[in-house]
């Protein structure tokens, strides 16, 4: 039996303990993993999935890689932990043989077409169209940005395409090196450059911790994924202490977001750690809405969740606090309990202890409220990814300082909260932004132009009623080149910003919003 067949069988017949792995470098395939019955929320679960170190049912596990480095060869989860208790996993090091994205330096660009020398042999060229392989299956590209290999940084451009890329109109190859790219958004492009191809499913993440309490990740190395680097769902209680994501021998790292937390409660806390060139942003938290399709009776509901990435997802359990929420002021109009729920297909059932509230109508809004939770984050370097740097939407509060946010494209910090997009809930209270460092971020205006965005997607306001609330950036340094947009706030009540040091002369717009006290720097 191998190292790794031993460390798989080992956390499956230990039910708690400690386990450690032989340092040394392993390889990871399909045949190594188990059946996973799991949905993950904002993933696409359009595969079956898999899971190598399935950490179901267990309670105060150590697993130590000894400073290992996995690489996964195949589409699988490396780390699933799955109704669990107290369990700590430690020193290891992750990566893919092929990851969910291609590169390609630009050798020439002209009108309405730009010749490619890509970086790898995983691209086909079929009927005058444009494919990408892993792991043998083929895929056409769904998104494209472009990278400065200058600066090594995401050029302003943006995403280039999304979607199923309309704008590649056909392909042809020139050479045994260089393939030509037929298409309408190629004439801003620059020599030198890298194009970023990225097609695939977001299916499977590195790690996905699932109705668990107490998880502790430390010392752990993600240099690619083909999904996000942790999701945590109706989680309890997880810290997490020198997490590095980082790219080697590729440009970008990840496929979608480092950190991601979704309906989870206790206490997020995330220090010393470093996320950069990820597909997408460094760190969200929120919590999500299911839409009301019927209403059955006094105190029965249909819902369903409307997000292709979160269908299935089981964000309400039996004795959950719930929140009826207005679908324009996405204000609450009165509380209930969870007495039963069960889910078929994209449908959710639920039943309450006490009667829904009248006025609650069909498209209105279903939030729970006990799984929201705290989060701290502090001494974390965030560089040079595609997007934002956080996304917070928590009731519970939230402290984040002595942070870097470098060369961010978007903005730093995003708090926002909408039932007509992502779904995603949580209006945010008692956030502390202090003592952070800022640099030339909100580069890219499609991503966020403004570095602190406040902005909750809201279609009517209520008077004197406010979505967010006590929010306070203070003490931290921000140095741009490429924006004086500095604050965006809407449906706030409460937000303090003092003692900051600027190098450039910065705007705030704020609407709709009360209680608001602003340096004298800052221009409205």
């Amino acid at each position: 039996m191998t190292e790794i067949a031993e460390l798989i069988r080992k956390i499956a017949d230990t039910e708690s303990g400690f386990v450690k792995l032989k340092q040394g470098e392993y390889i990871l395939r399909e045949e190594d993993a188990k059946s996973l019955d799991l949905v993950i929320s904002n993933h696409r679960n359009a595969m079956c999935k898999r899971a190598a170190f399935s950490i179901v049912g267990k309670k105060d596990m150590t697993i130590d890689g000894s400073g290992s480095k996995i690489l996964v060869d195949g589409f699988l989860i490396p780390v699933a932990v799955t109704n669990s208790c107290n369990i700590t996993l430690k020193n290891f090091t992750f990566d893919l043989t092929e990851p969910l994205f291609g590169e390609g330096e630009i050798v020439h660009a002209g009108n309405g077409f730009v010749d490619i020398r890509f970086l790898s042999d995983r691209y086909r060229i079929k009927d005058g169209k444009l494919f990408f392989t892993v792991y043998g299956k083929e895929y056409p590209a769904l998104h494209i940005m472009e990278f400065d290999t200058t600066k090594n940084l995401f050029c302003q451009t943006g995403d280039l395409a999304f979607g199923d890329v309309p704008e590649i109109q056909s392909v042809e190859r020139l050479s045994s090196e260089i393939v030509r790219v037929y298409a309408n958004i190629m004439s801003r492009l620059t020599v030198g450059n890298v194009l970023i191809f990225r097609f695939g499913l977001r299916d499977n993440p590195t790690i996905v911790a699932d109705n668990s309490e107490n998880i502790t990740l430390e010392n752990i190395t993600i240099h690619s994924s083909h999904a996000m680097g942790l999701i945590a769902q109706r989680c309890e209680n997880v810290t997490i202490k020198n997490f590095t994501v980082t790219p080697e021998n590729h440009h970008v790292s990840l496929n979608a977001d480092a950190l991601h937390f979704v309906n989870c409660k206790g206490k997020i806390d995330i220090s010393d750690s470093r996320f950069e060139y990820q597909l997408d942003d460094a760190l969200n938290v929120h919590g999500v809405y299911g839409i009301i399709d019927e209403i059955l009776g006094a105190k029965k509901l249909k819902l369903s969740l409307k997000d292709a990435e979160q269908k299935g997802f089981r964000y309400l359990g039996v004795g959950d606090q719930i929140a009826f929420i207005h679908s324009e002021d996405m204000l609450s109009r009165g509380v209930g309990k969870v007495k039963e729920v069960s889910y078929d297909g994209d449908s959710i059932f639920l039943e309450t202890e006490d009667a829904i509230p009248k006025e609650v109508k069909i498209g209105w809004g279903v939030e729970n409220l006990s799984y929201n939770c705290f989060v701290h984050m502090q001494n974390c370097y965030l560089h040079g990814n595609r997007a934002r740097g956080i996304l917070i939407s928590t009731p519970c509060g939230a402290e984040f300082n002595k942070n870097i946010f470098d060369c961010i494209p978007g903005s730093a910090v995003l708090i926002a909260g909408d039932m007509h997009g992502w779904y995603e809930s949580g209006s945010a209270k008692n956030i502390r932004i202090t003592d952070n460092i800022v640099l030339g971020c909100g580069y890219v205006p499609m991503w966020g132009k403004w570095l602190f965005n406040i902005c909750p997607e809201l279609k009517e306001y209520r008077v004197n009623e406010y979505y967010h609330s006590d929010i306070s950036i203070t003490d931290n340094r921000v140095e741009q080149s490429s924006t004086d947009c500095f604050l965006f706030a809407r449906s706030v009540n409460g937000i303090t910003v003092v003692k900051n040091k600027f190098d450039f002369a910065p705007i705030a717009y704020v609407e709709q919003s009360k209680s608001i006290k602003l340096q004298k720097e800052i221009r409205i």
